[in-house]
């Protein structure tokens, strides 16, 4: 064998071991795992950093780090009882300023509470407290400004702003995708509010459903995907969502998702006047990836979480 072909023998080795994935800090957390049949995927999870109050080995959060040139992004599942300490240290580590919360909040089994609702209420859960601040309700979404102090650091009271969204309450039923659109729209303003516009910020935006992966991932590609149309007037919808499949499981694995992606990137395109939103060919689309939810699917059982 030449030095040539060794080389390239040994370069397609290394590729073939990139594209592994392990679960080995997955299967040793199963009381932080939500859900037994959502991995996470070592590569791309997030870390957390251990303190003096954290025991040496307590690492683990069920959430996934994504980062683009066009979006900065935690993809999480939501808080349970047991994971709240570890949901507010990720929190803190990050520099966390904009959560997007794609569910109502109505069942506390879907989401453990780790803010309040209400204006000067707080809330509080060892070390740190989470007071809010400031509410404001619009048709799609509830936006609070809350305030996050932690108790080791003196003098360090952090904005944080919860953007939520409760109009997708069961994954089967899509929200009307104009609206989507909207709250990812105000997203964007939110992270500009918040000091995030610049992609290179070193604070990312957290999103969360339930299981951080269908709502989650639909929000996330939607608005990587808008955002890459916006600045380069092109997309690569399955280059994008194959990406974040590879870091992230079960994003894009139901149709309802890809089609609210779709319809979303179709409206947004149409709002920018990439395309002509009135014509025969547009409607067409439309129609074409409305009609797709109605096709069965295979069962994988998904509707369980």
């Amino acid at each position: 064998m030449t030095g040539g072909g060794q080389a390239k023998m040994i370069a397609d080795h290394d590729n073939l071991r990139q594209n592994e994935r392990h679960v080995l800090h997955f299967m040793k957390n199963p009381m932080k795992n939500r859900f037994s049949n959502i991995l996470l995927f070592s590569e791309g999870a997030v870390v957390l950093e251990v303190t003096k109050h954290d025991k040496s080995q307590n690492t683990y959060i069920h959430a996934t780090k994504i980062k683009s040139k066009f979006g900065n992004y935690v993809l999480a599942q939501s808080p349970k009882p047991e994971t709240l300490l570890d949901w507010f240290r990720m929190i803190w580590q990050l520099k966390i300023r904009l959560i997007v919360c794609l569910i109502p909040l109505d069942n506390k089994d879907d989401c453990a509470k780790y803010f309040e609702r209400k204006v000067g209420k707080k809330l509080k859960h060892k070390r740190f407290t989470v007071r809010t601040f400031a509410i404001r309700t619009e048709e799609a979404a509830t936006t609070y400004e809350l305030r996050i102090t932690n108790s080791d650091i003196k003098r360090d009271e952090r904005i944080l702003y919860v953007l939520r969204y409760p109009h997708w309450k069961e994954i089967v039923r899509p929200p009307d995708p104009r609206q989507f659109l909207e709250v990812i729209k105000s997203a964007w303003a939110l992270e500009q509010t918040a000091g995030q516009s610049n992609i290179d910020s070193t604070s990312p935006t957290l999103v969360h459903g339930i299981s951080g992966t269908r709502r989650t991932g639909a929000f996330v590609l939607t608005s990587m995907l808008c955002r890459q149309m916006r600045e380069r007037q092109q997309l690569s919808v399955v280059t994008a969502c194959s990406t974040v499949r590879k870091y992230r499981y079960g994003v894009m694995r139901n149709r309802v998702c890809y089609t609210v992606m779709l319809e979303a990137i179709l409206r947004f395109a149409a709002g920018q006047g990439y395309v002509n939103g009135h014509s025969s060919a547009f409607l067409r689309a439309l129609e074409t990836v409305r009609n797709s939810i109605t096709v069965p699917e295979v069962s994988d059982e998904e509707d369980s979480w």
